[in-house]
């Protein structure tokens, strides 16, 4: 069971560090920040759904990500990490970055 707490713990910075990264590749695309916070958010969502999929293989032999059904349980288990950790960073960023 500690080791599924460290691996929600390594999410939390995945989230951080996945949103930082797709900020500095999508800013240079996009003018609006809307527009950039809305692409790098849904990106930032998916991947952190994806990994709770594997970690919910690799614990739980839980295969919800390979359906419909499950892959959009994933994305609600994963929307809390991905906007605490990673949406509002990212808000954080874009703000720091205008004024």
């Amino acid at each position: 069971m500690e080791i599924e707490l460290l691996v929600n713990y390594v999410f939390w910075i995945l989230a951080y560090i996945i949103s930082s990264q797709l900020l500095k590749y999508f800013a240079k695309r996009f003018s609006s920040k809307i527009k950039l916070f809305f692409i790098c958010f849904l990106i930032t969502w998916i991947f952190i759904a994806i990994f709770f999929g594997y970690r919910n293989i690799y614990f739980g032999n839980n295969y919800a990500l390979f359906n419909l059904k499950g892959f959009a349980g994933l994305l609600a288990e994963s929307l809390p990490v991905s906007f605490f950790f990673g949406g509002i960073p990212l808000i954080v960023k874009l703000f720091k970055s205008t004024t």
